[in-house]
């Protein structure tokens, strides 16, 4: 019989390199214990001087040691050593021998041991190797960062990977289920069976099949019959299981069981994605595999939190950007409903980090392939392969055979879904790149989101996915009404500004607007409405669904172009998504922005008030008073203009002109309280698993304060404590701190559970209010505690004492009783006592002063051109060009515009060329007079000559821009 054994206890761990680590002489006594999954860069401090992709982190080489036993009659079977993931470079010593080895630190492998193993104790001993970065363009994490395994059976057995399950026919009334199994008899030994069971979501037989096998066979197939299937979908993910049973007789040689969904689907050319007979646009979202607090390590029950997240915005698709995520993730996305774009790797032959795949990618591309579609081909959630993200090969050539090449493999492996790839650009050869393959894929980097139109007429059968769109960046719970770009003049769908200067004048520049107003390209109301309009175009997958660590420049540590936050907190961006992709009449909804606690605003200040909704109609109410109903009708917000006041600002929302939901900010007062809640639920939760604990800094009536940065402190009691986060990008303490500032009136610690079931208690503590004040302060001092399990949240029986002269406080310092002023610069200190024992030593500033004002020029889209050339506008150069992917209009009236698709232009500026000095400009709406010249082709080149960056990304621009006649 199979035995499966998590080998995840009980390790030895040193980040340095040894020498001999690998052999048994060696002694590892003094090294840290740990368990894995275990990613030893998480916790540690961001240093400037490391690259900015990986999130500012160390990285380095670390080893791994365990000691463990093995029976004799153990031994006597195959025992299976598998890893589903280690970052990277990994190679693996078994009683001093070397096992295996494996470059690619996103992939899971493993391999037979029996012939380096004794009876009794043995030794593993696992290198990594993660010390060249950057190795990948987002924070990856180091060790062995996901589960291992052993895996015992008999001699004859069924081979890793080595079920496929199909479901070609699925009707109302049956489905025909196709079992092919590979196995392993390396005796030849006969006489064998099979028996395949397949079970229904509720354990029941739904059909099974016995299959003698001749003398040496080791691949079969076996069909089924089952009858009224209950199908798979995002809305009904039902699981079907199928075991297989190898039997010699009556004895029984292995068994090997999986889950599977039955479903029908369907590419339609023109139509889109068909499942089970109904058409679906994927409404996705791109993810990394960083999980927060705990980093690269894979927790479950994170997974699942956030994953269940994205479901409750509407989410129904995701896309592994871009590598294998981690087994636990697929069965989780099988059993809550979500397609999934399963994503190989980033770039192939050439690296994009220095030290990436792409550096082993030609030797090891295609035994790592393999192991990936054989691993994920069974899971009902797969519904699509990506073979690559932003290729980059200078030859093209190549980079065609080489995606032929993936083709082949890939459909020869799994016939059933289509590959894809995240293709950037609009110009010929991304194009004939995209012609390739099943399902065109379009990330929008270059403007590719504008190019739907023009290549569904070159190739009209062919479909599309948005596998990267659209790009839009966002601060949780900073606004800015000034729209921002990231990327000067390049190809972008214009987003008005929502008032004629900036309102919201103390946001640091690092922040982003939580109004959609902030990002690269198209925003997006304008992306969706583009996916919703194109039959041909099967939906889109955002980048991202969840902020992620690395990707960033200092002082950030992380990406924000997340609808929720590293701290797992949902920004207005969620709510808009839910508004667009959730059905009213299954969940009616409504979010209003921004919040109503504008401590900087004068009163009657015109503050533009958005509201979400998927119902008809939507109300606006200021103190009670109804500031107008508007209908919702093909528009993604509905907009007020409202003149500021402190109260209650109310939205309301109707279907069929009743209310069905509502939602209310209340202007929130100075900060006094902790309010503590969790996510902890006794029924579903496992020794070793994590928990969140969220605090939010309240007034005195339980309002969250969306400005109070205070200084949190953590403790945990029956629990291992984990880390804290609060989603600023700018906070630069280590994860692993129990100590954090809160961020807009949040902040999360996540804590490990050690048995299962148990109540820890939770404390936080912090010293509350306004740090940065005019002329008056009040201060308040909180501690509150939660009990997991028990529903109890609320504050904690202490004594506090503090100082407000810099002295460190004790028993005999003043004690607090409640709230007091300040009003003049201090230090406050604090101790908080439990009987005899000291919790807590907290501190904090109060700076009497003014906040910062910052206003963003350098990325507006305002226009800073006075005045207009009055020509001459010479024909040489009045007309249309082309700069390989889009077309720009030199039209004579002056105005210089680039086409975006059919009916779409992107005004620019204006231009003059004078034939006779052969010299002229373009002026650019931006400032930038840049100058233009005929090439030395005549008149069909056209050069620009880009020394004032008018055309520039993040990533850099061209000295000189040259276009064609045409």
């Amino acid at each position: 019989m199979r035995e499966i054994i998590s080998f995840n206890k009980d390790w030895f761990f040193l980040q340095s390199d040894p020498e001999k680590a690998e052999t048994l002489q060696y002694d590892h006594s003094s090294w840290k214990k740990i368990d894995l999954p275990h990613d030893w860069s998480i916790g540690l401090n961001y240093d400037p001087a490391l690259p900015g992709q990986i999130g500012y982190l160390p990285a380095g080489i670390g080893w791994y040691r365990k000691v463990f036993n093995i029976s004799t009659s153990q031994l006597e079977k195959n025992i299976y050593l598998s890893f589903d993931g280690i970052f990277m470079n990994s190679k693996i010593w078994i009683n001093g021998n070397l096992a295996g080895e494996r470059p690619y630190g996103y992939i899971g492998f493993g391999f037979d041991i029996n012939a380096f193993l004794v009876p009794g104790p043995n030794l593993i001993a696992v290198r990594v190797d993660n010390k060249e970065q950057p190795s990948s363009r987002w924070y990856n994490g180091s060790g062995i960062y996901r589960n291992t395994w052993l895996t015992i059976t008999s001699g004859v057995r069924v081979a890793p990977g080595g079920i496929f399950i199909r479901t070609p026919e699925v009707r109302q009334n049956s489905a025909k289920i196709v079992c092919e199994l590979t196995l392993i008899n390396p005796g030849n030994e006969a006489g064998l069976k099979v028996l395949g069971v397949i079970r229904d979501p509720f354990g029941n037989i739904a059909a099974r099949a016995e299959t003698a096998l001749a003398a040496g066979t080791i691949a079969l197939n076996e069909e089924f019959s089952v009858k009224n299937p209950l199908l798979w979908s995002p809305e009904t993910p039902k699981l079907y299981s199928f075991t297989a049973e190898i039997k010699s007789g009556e004895t029984t040689l292995d068994t090997c069981s999986i889950r599977f969904g039955v479903r029908s689907f369907e590419f339609v050319p023109n139509k889109g994605f068909f499942l089970n007979g109904k058409n679906y646009k994927f409404k996705g979202v791109c993810l990394h595999h960083d999980l927060g607090v705990v980093g690269a390590a894979v927790s479950r029950r994170i997974i699942e939190k956030r994953l269940k997240l994205l479901k409750e915005m509407g989410c129904n698709a995701i896309r592994t950007a871009h590598n294998p995520f981690s087994p636990e993730f697929y069965d989780l996305c099988d059993r809550l409903g979500f397609f999934v774009m399963d994503e190989f790797c980033d770039g192939w032959y050439t690296a994009k980090a220095g030290r990436d795949y792409g550096n082993f990618f030609a030797e090891w591309w295609r035994k790592d392939a393999e192991d990936f579609v054989r691993r994920d081909r069974n899971h009902p959630s797969v519904i699509m392969w990506s073979i690559g993200n932003e290729v980059r090969e200078k030859d093209h050539q190549k980079m065609l055979e080489q995606t032929r090449a993936f083709l082949d493999l890939f459909h020869s492996l799994d016939p059933t879904l289509p590959v894809t790839e995240g293709v950037q650009g609009a110009y010929d050869e991304s194009d004939a790149y995209r012609a390739l393959l099943d399902v065109a894929g379009y990330n929008d980097g270059g403007g590719a989101c504008f190019a739907y139109e023009r290549d569904h007429e070159r190739r009209p059968d062919q479909l599309m996915v948005a596998t990267e769109a659209p790009h839009s960046v966002q601060t949780r719970g900073a606004y800015r009404t000034q729209t921002w770009w990231r990327d000067r003049n390049t190809p972008r769908m214009e987003i008005p500004n929502l008032t004629k200067e900036e309102i919201f004048i103390h946001e640091k520049k690092e922040y982003s607007s939580s109004y959609d107003n902030s990002g690269v390209r198209v925003g997006v109301r304008d992306s969706w409405s583009i996916a919703e309009q194109l039959p041909y175009l099967c939906g889109e997958f955002r980048w991202t669904g969840i902020d992620y660590y690395g990707e960033c420049k200092w002082p950030s540590r992380k990406s924000e172009s997340g609808v929720i936050d590293t701290a797992n907190f949902p920004k207005d961006h969620y709510y808009l998504y839910q508004s667009m992709w959730r059905d009213s009449a299954e969940y009616p909804m409504v979010h209003l922005l921004p919040h109503w606690t504008h401590r900087d605003l004068k009163p009657h200040t015109v503050v533009p008030v958005w509201v979400y909704t998927n119902c008809e109609e939507a109300e606006l109410f200021l103190n009670g008073r109804s500031l107008g109903r508007q209908k919702k009708g093909g528009v993604k917000n509905l907009s007020w203009d409202v003149g500021y006041e402190e109260g209650e600002l109310e939205a309301a929302a109707y279907l069929n002109e009743k209310e069905v939901c509502r939602k209310k900010f209340t202007a929130a007062a100075n900060p006094v309280n902790i309010s503590i809640s969790s996510d902890y639920a006794e029924s579903d939760v496992q020794a070793g698993d994590t928990v969140q604990i969220d605090a939010a800094l309240c007034d005195q009536n339980n309002t969250m304060v969306p400005w109070a940065d205070n200084t949190i402190h953590f403790c945990a009691e029956g629990a291992v404590f984990v880390g804290t986060e609060n989603g600023d990008a700018l906070d630069l303490t280590p994860v692993s701190s129990p100590v954090r500032k809160a961020f807009r009136g949040l902040c999360a610690a996540t804590v490990r559970i050690i048995a299962a079931p148990a109540k820890p208690k939770i404390i936080a503590a912090s010293i509350l209010g306004d740090k940065i004040f005019e002329d008056r302060a009040e201060a308040a001092i909180s501690v509150s505690e939660i009990i997991l399990g028990s529903g109890s949240a609320g504050k904690l029986a202490c004594e506090i004492f503090y100082t407000l002269d810099g002295s460190e406080p004790g028993k005999e310092s003043k004690p607090y009783e409640g709230t007091f002023a300040i009003n003049s610069s201090t230090v406050i200190k604090a101790a908080v006592y439990r009987g005899a024992e000291l919790l807590f030593r907290l501190e904090e500033f109060f700076i009497r002063g003014e906040r910062q004002v910052y206003i963003d020029t350098a990325h507006t889209n305002k226009c800073f051109l006075t005045g207009a050339p009055k020509g001459p506008f010479a024909d040489t150069i009045a007309g249309l060009w082309n700069d390989g992917a889009f077309s720009y209009s030199f039209r004579k009236d002056g105005s210089f515009v680039r086409l975006l698709g059919k009916d779409r232009g992107q005004p620019l500026g204006y231009w003059w060329y004078d034939d006779a000095a052969r010299s002229g400009e373009i002026w650019f709406f931006t400032g930038e007079r840049e100058p233009i010249s005929l090439g030395s082709s005549g008149t069909n080149e056209l050069i620009i000559d880009n020394s004032q960056k008018a055309f520039s990304t993040a990533y850099g621009f061209n000295a000189f821009v040259s276009f064609n006649r045409g």
